[in-house]
């Protein structure tokens, strides 16, 4: 996102849209962060689904546990407020890093050498930002 909207800062075309009146966070910024709102629980459950059938197979091969036995054991030692503990994290991480990444994107200067930078402030941004809340979560949650 940073390094898509630096682009756009840079080369005036945000300045274009602004001249047309049209708004750039309701024409730029919103779409990104409401589909990072969206899509971020979406993957958050994919990547379960797969890291579950992944956990099964491997115990399946290689310690020969039966269906039964893993998917029971899920069952006893996860609970579904850890479900929804893990979707609101990752809903909260995803908008965090829509919005960093909108705000770096909406103020990048200085051409292409420019936009490398605002793309590396951005992440590195976002991930102690997460590392920041991540830890926040797990002291009250």
């Amino acid at each position: 996102m940073a390094a898509q909207l630096g682009t756009m800062k840079v080369t005036e075309q945000i300045d274009a849209l602004e001249m047309m009146a049209i708004d750039r966070n309701r024409y730029l910024a919103m779409p990104r962060v409401i589909s990072a709102l969206v899509m971020m629980p979406i993957l958050a459950v994919f990547s379960n689904v797969v890291a579950i059938l992944g956990g099964f197979i491997l115990t399946a091969a290689k310690f020969d546990f039966s269906a039964f036995t893993f998917f029971d054991s899920i069952r006893v030692y996860f609970s579904t407020i850890d479900v929804l503990i893990g979707l609101f994290k990752s809903l909260v991480f995803g908008g965090v890093t829509a919005l960093i990444g909108v705000h770096v994107g909406f103020t990048t200067t200085g051409g292409a050498e420019g936009v490398g930078k605002s793309t590396v402030r951005a992440f590195t941004m976002s991930a102690a930002t997460i590392l920041i809340l991540d830890a926040l979560f797990g002291y009250l949650l």
